[in-house]
């Protein structure tokens, strides 16, 4: 996984609002701003599911799995949130 820091971070500010013309090259510039920031898998994944717990004996192995999961299931919620922000704010 690559490390970045905030002063490598992309600026939205610099992403120009969909004005009805050119939605193909606008498409891009975002398809690039998520890749930049690493959540472009939203727009190509489905979400992971949840593990039910409960029903197997709950070994090490078993435990770190289901956190693993959890973990993905919310880094998934929360980068899809802020691809729908920046695609939201984009449109107007």
């Amino acid at each position: 996984m690559s490390s970045s820091s905030n002063s490598s971070r992309p600026d939205l500010s610099k992403l120009k609002p969909l004005d009805g013309n050119d939605y193909k090259g606008w498409s891009q510039k975002v398809l690039m701003f998520f890749e930049q920031i690493e959540i472009d898998y939203v727009l190509f994944n489905d979400p992971p599911d949840p593990l039910v717990t409960g029903y197997v004996e709950e070994t090490p192995l078993i435990v770190a799995l289901l956190k693993r999961n959890e973990d993905d299931v919310v880094k998934y919620e929360k980068d899809n949130k802020t691809a729908r922000y920046v695609h939201d704010s984009q449109i107007c």
